[in-house]
């Protein structure tokens, strides 16, 4: 069996071994026993910046039903993209005991840095979605947007969260169509938010120093002081970086929606 047969399942937070190939030969090559091994043992999990991946754990040994591994590289950190081995038989490890995931316990600990939230993590156990996720980026859903006098327009989204009753995603190709939405709205207000934070305090700061060059009295600096309590005034900061952003991503949604 291979990954386009079995989906992401198998592979996502479990030990797989895959076979040597050139591939996996490459990403092997600094591994104790990777001379010897007839096999990689690897682990899944889920960058959401890229596909699904493989984090290589350990060189193996596979013969007549029975597997070995060797140590694992402390120095060397290897992975391999779910893509490049999709038609590649493998053999899938339980490891109800627990056994290699304490043996490699260290490897495994770093991987918990692309962990998702846990409303997206639900959402990864949802079977139902399958049909509709894309084959390696396991949170990119097709959907289809419907609308009165259009045609129903298949799009990708990709899963940020869940409502109660619904879910929570960012569009993430352009529709063909006029239906009011497109790509990556909630990104583009992140991306004011930055923006403003970054623009007020060089703006604030040139302005200082212009005044001060007219009045010694205004010494440059890159925050005006609201209030006393240092604290509350972070607060108050932050929030009108928030309000100014609202203006400045509904003229963003503006000129991409003409």
């Amino acid at each position: 069996m291979n990954y386009k047969e079995t989906g992401f399942r198998p592979f996502y937070q479990h030990f797989c071994v895959l076979p040597i190939t050139k591939t996996t030969k490459a990403a092997l090559v600094d591994f104790p026993g990777a001379k010897k091994a007839n096999g990689v043992l690897t682990y899944g999990y889920y960058d959401s910046e890229d596909e699904l991946t493989l984090e290589v754990i350990a060189a193996a040994q596979i013969k007549d039903g029975n597997a070995s591994f060797w140590e694992t590289s402390k120095e060397t950190r290897s992975f391999i993209r779910v893509g490049a081995v999709a038609e590649d038989d493998f053999l899938f490890f339980a490891d109800e005991d627990r056994s290699l995931a304490n043996r490699y316990e260290d490897k495994i600990e770093m991987l918990h840095y692309y962990d998702a939230d846990e409303e997206v993590e639900k959402t990864r156990e949802m079977s139902f979605l399958d049909s509709c996720r894309h084959e390696n980026y396991i949170d990119d859903i097709l959907v289809y947007l419907c609308k009165e006098g259009n045609q129903p327009e298949g799009c990708w989204t990709r899963i940020i969260g869940l409502g109660d009753h619904f879910f929570m995603g960012i569009l993430l190709n352009e529709p063909d169509q006029d239906f009011g939405y497109h790509v990556s709205k909630m990104l583009n207000y992140v991306i004011s938010v930055i923006g403003l934070s970054v623009v007020i305090p060089l703006a604030i700061s040139f302005s200082t120093a212009v005044i001060n060059m007219f009045n010694s009295n205004i010494k440059a600096t890159d925050h005006i002081q609201l209030l006393n309590n240092t604290i509350v005034d972070k607060i108050v900061y932050i929030l009108v970086i928030v309000l100014l952003a609202i203006p400045v991503w509904n003229s963003k949604i503006e000129k991409l929606n003409s």
